[in-house]
């Protein structure tokens, strides 16, 4: 790659909660990212692969439960291995 270019990450998610989504990527250390009214994201400074593609839609799914979590009053525990366990609470 010639040096005066930037590399560019475009990842097609479709229809995303944008809060969320900026949660998602700040969690991942992501700044410089910007998502269009279709669903692609365009992550500056980041090379396009299988593993960030990955890395993007399992912490946003993460992100989804943690603000659903919030919503419904249930409680979050990380597990060990990553997992999340909800406990929805008592009625």
């Amino acid at each position: 790659m010639p040096c005066d270019s930037l590399a560019e990450a475009k990842i097609d998610l479709g229809k995303v909660d944008r809060k969320i989504l900026a949660s998602a990527m700040t969690a991942l250390g992501f700044s410089d990212w910007r998502i269009t009214n279709n669903g692609q994201l365009t992550i500056r400074g980041a090379s396009a692969s299988e593993s960030l593609v990955a890395s993007v839609k399992q912490t946003y799914a993460k992100q989804v439960v943690v603000a659903q979590a919030r919503r419904f009053g249930w409680k979050l525990t990380e597990q060990p291995d990553g997992k999340l366990l909800v406990q929805k609470a008592r009625m």
